[in-house]
């Protein structure tokens, strides 16, 4: 009887921590050199192979021309360019000191280079440092690159800062374009004439163009009182629409308008139309889009203790959570077990709503 012929078997041996460890004696060498990138002020010699391998960026500038042995980079800093050919060569970047300007320089050089994973870390080194004298620095930089990720983080200090000490000076160095940002937002959580308070600051200090910074104020939320002590001497409103505006909220007796939550009421927040994602938990791939459709929403079994966690992507503020609790087989419901951690707008109260669905 023949044998039967064994199935090939594969032997894999890696050994993948010693690559950066055998690129990086050729960093910034022009030993086997291929192509010379010439900065404003110095030439840095590197190897074809290595940037096209390791940055979407070159490798895209290469294969226009593989041949070329020169490439040219205007209005460049040297500094942070070598930073980055270093990164290339070894997966790694040492950044001598906490200088905004030079961190600034390597966080565009990675974000115009595509090098996600160094710009991501760069955002959580920034996040640690951020303080009222460099956030707005950071955020005019965000702004400019439409980096999401460090506009949020910069949002996020702003919005504790200024709740917490009502100090809002430090604002003046936003570009227009930042404060813009800054204060359309749902989520800053200050009042309204606090929201005007630092337009108007800005606007004595900086060019309004277009009027763009002060109509990101909602005047409709304001009080005569607001209007008349303290919007009208600042003299950055047209007297004619400060005389429209109190004859329109003259017999008002309340707000019709709210900057926290006016926007979102009566809607469902868990829904992926608000980037809403499931992490944990049983049909994760599925949100409550009605409440009929409970059967098709995230869920977990009551002995499961992690329960569900769902990531909101961004800081919500709610005043009405509503959970669907299945009825068991033996026609009776399961008790809820409940853990909520959560940040409430002022003058709302959370109001819990328990249904039974079949």
């Amino acid at each position: 009887m023949a044998n039967e012929e064994e199935p090939q078997q594969k032997l894999i041996i890696t050994d993948s921590s010693k690559i950066y460890e055998d690129m990086s004696p050729y960093y910034l060498k022009d030993t086997f050199s291929d192509i010379q990138i010439i900065l404003s002020d110095k030439t840095i010699h590197a190897h074809k192979i290595v940037l096209a391998a390791r940055c979407k960026y070159f490798e895209t500038l290469l294969m226009q021309d593989p041949k070329q042995t020169e490439i040219k980079l205007v209005d460049v800093p040297s500094k942070a360019f070598e930073e980055i050919v270093y990164y290339i060569y070894t997966g790694s970047v040492v950044i001598a000191s906490f200088d905004k300007n030079h961190i600034s320089d390597i966080l565009e050089l990675a974000n115009e280079y595509s090098l996600k994973t160094l710009e991501k870390s760069i955002y959580e080194k920034i996040n640690v440092i951020l303080n009222s004298s460099n956030v707005c620095f950071f955020l005019n930089v965000a702004n400019a690159h439409d980096m999401d990720e460090l506009r949020q983080k910069c949002h996020t200090f702003i919005d504790e800062h200024v709740s917490q000490t009502l100090e809002y000076d430090f604002l003046n160095s936003l570009t227009q374009k930042s404060m813009v940002k800054l204060l359309k937002r749902d989520a800053f959580l200050v009042n309204e004439i606090d929201v005007f308070n630092i337009a108007a600051n800005w606007c004595k200090i900086n060019k309004d163009v277009d009027n763009l910074v002060i109509e990101c104020v909602r005047f409709s939320c304001l009080t005569q009182n607001e209007i008349l002590n303290v919007v009208w001497p600042s003299k950055v409103v047209d007297n004619e629409k400060l005389l429209n505006l109190l004859a329109t909220i003259q017999n008002k007796s309340t707000h019709e308008e709210l900057r926290f939550a006016g926007q979102l009421k009566d809607k469902n927040l868990a829904t992926a139309e608000y980037n809403v994602k499931v992490i944990s938990g049983m049909n994760t791939n599925m949100l409550f889009e009605e409440p009929e459709n409970c059967k098709d929403g995230a869920y977990h079994h009551t002995n499961d203790e992690n329960g569900i966690t769902i990531d909101l992507g961004v800081v919500k503020f709610f005043n009405n959570i509503t959970m669907f609790i299945k009825e068991s087989r033996e026609g009776s419901a399961s008790s809820p077990s409940l853990s909520l951690a959560m940040a409430l707008s002022r003058g709302y109260e959370i109001s819990r709503k328990y249904e039974s669905t079949k």
